[in-house]
């Protein structure tokens, strides 16, 4: 016997474990935004110039639109070339192409969805038809108290359901012998899917709600 351990000495006859899950929503405070320039060209050096040159149009909109430079950050680069098949010849390389990531970070509560839609239009003419905008997604920058909320709730349906076995068994609930926390996923918008366009005006932007979930599972002494 585990002297360390209060659980041992009560048998399991005399004890209900259950788990409860609980979840609670909040209007997100930030987006993030996934960019990239993509560019093909007949030599490398060319895709790699003109590459760099929609990128630094992209980052210029950034910073014109009070986007700090701590709020964005290079997250991918590549070159490569494009090959066709040809019959006794194999790959041969008709042109390279380098395209270039970058993720923002900008704000997104109280009125902010305008001036994102705003950004992202400007995003989107500065770089034209080299631009792709791979994805977006709300986020809860701090979702601490939202995750307290999660945990009462889910502590008050684990309480709840040993309550009812308790009742069912003709017994009632003593003392809580053990609580253990486990991990429940979050869920928010879709993000939006891959796509380029040419942007006349602003693209309406809804961040609706995202969620956070928190399971319990806790063990109850019967008396």
């Amino acid at each position: 016997m585990d002297q360390n351990n209060p659980m041992d000495q009560y048998s399991p006859n005399n004890t209900v474990t259950v788990t409860g899950h609980g979840r609670a929503s909040q209007a997100p405070d930030v987006l993030t935004l996934n960019i990239s320039v993509e560019v093909s060209r007949r030599t490398l050096v060319g895709a790699y110039q003109d590459a760099a040159r929609s990128m630094q149009a992209v980052q210029q909109a950034l910073a014109a639109a009070d986007v700090e430079r701590k709020d964005s950050a290079t997250s991918g680069l590549s070159l490569r070339s494009e090959t066709v098949w040809q019959e006794d010849k194999g790959n041969v390389v008709t042109g390279y192409t380098c395209s270039s990531t970058l993720t923002v970070r900008m704000g997104f509560k109280d009125g902010a969805s305008d001036s994102a839609q705003q950004v992202i239009a400007k995003i989107v003419e500065a770089g034209g038809n080299d631009v792709r905008l791979n994805g977006l997604q709300p986020e809860i920058s701090d979702p601490g108290e939202v995750a307290e909320q999660a945990r009462t709730l889910a502590w008050a349906d684990a309480a709840r359901n040993a309550n009812h076995f308790a009742e069912l068994a003709g017994r009632k609930l003593g003392r809580v012998l053990a609580i253990s926390e486990g991990q429940d996923t979050g869920s928010g918008p879709v993000p939006m899917r891959r796509m380029s366009y040419a942007a006349e005006v602003a693209m309406p932007i809804e961040a609706g709600e995202s969620s956070v979930g928190a399971s319990v599972t806790a063990t109850w002494e019967l008396v």
